[in-house]
């Protein structure tokens, strides 16, 4: 009974959003929390639950929402098979670090995954880093303005997630923000190549387009688009080269995911 109220209540207030439904998400989990230690075994919260807080500091904007998820994570790290943080209580920990002024956000990101991994190497095989994973790294180093060791750590994500699952729009995109952390020929070489495999996989969207006229002078743009118009360009370019982007975002919308 306690449970089911509990549960309730966080799931009420982790869906109203902003700082009151962290905050308050937060502290029914206290609550649920302290009530196990002392001895209410059937209180014990479960990954979802423990998810539905993550995410509600996620999307409170709060200075300390990295600290907050940390902290959640620590614990859930010490239950039981029921408690124990899956890949979206990874992720959403990383899109935190992303979204925040953390410093070195892009190294902190990508220790998640090592983290993920020595997780499933101990057993919990529901902790592996997906695509959505990957991409928040992305996000994360494309983020990290300043960190020299941003654009070597978006490579071996990238390589990564290339071996390990399947680049997307998302992955494709991201990897072009941190195009805009490299200067001179470096910047645009690499923007280049990483349009043209996006393109070969079929991954373009109008999004890509933006990035791309961003990192590139008016000739490059031009000779790889045929305009120098974003509009135009996403408009004019082949079929082919967008085929797989609606349908993908399609099934991340479907599966809850973004």
């Amino acid at each position: 009974m306690f449970y089911l109220s509990y549960r309730a209540f966080i799931y009420a207030w982790a869906r109203t959003g902003g700082r009151e439904g962290a905050i308050k998400a937060d502290y029914y989990l206290h609550l649920m929390l302290t009530d196990f230690e002392e001895g209410f075994s059937d209180v014990l919260p479960k990954t979802r639950t423990f998810n539905a807080v993550i995410e509600a500091w996620l999307r409170s904007d709060l200075n300390d929402s990295v600290q907050k998820i940390l902290h959640i994570l620590k614990r859930m790290e010490k239950l039981s098979s029921e408690s124990l943080p899956n890949e979206r209580s990874y992720t959403n920990f990383i899109r935190a670090l992303s979204s925040s002024n953390v410093p070195l956000r892009a190294n902190k990101a990508y220790d998640v995954i090592k983290r993920m991994n020595l997780m499933v190497e101990k057993g919990n095989r529901y902790a592996r880093p997906t695509e959505f994973s990957y991409n928040a790294v992305l996000a994360a180093c494309a983020n990290d303005i300043g960190n020299e060791e941003a654009f070597d750590i978006a490579i071996k994500a990238f390589g990564e997630l290339t071996k390990n699952s399947k680049p997307d729009s998302v992955s494709y995109n991201n990897l072009l923000r941190v195009c805009l952390l490299l200067d001179g020929n470096k910047r645009k070489n690499v923007a280049k190549a990483t349009f043209k495999q996006c393109s070969n996989k079929g991954f373009v969207k109008r999004n890509t387009i933006y990035v791309l006229r961003d990192l590139l002078s008016d000739e490059d743009f031009y000779s790889l688009t045929g305009t120098l118009s974003v509009d135009n360009a996403f408009e004019n370019i082949p079929i082919e080269w967008k085929r797989n982007a609606e349908a993908k975002a399609a099934r991340r919308k479907s599966r809850g995911r973004n």
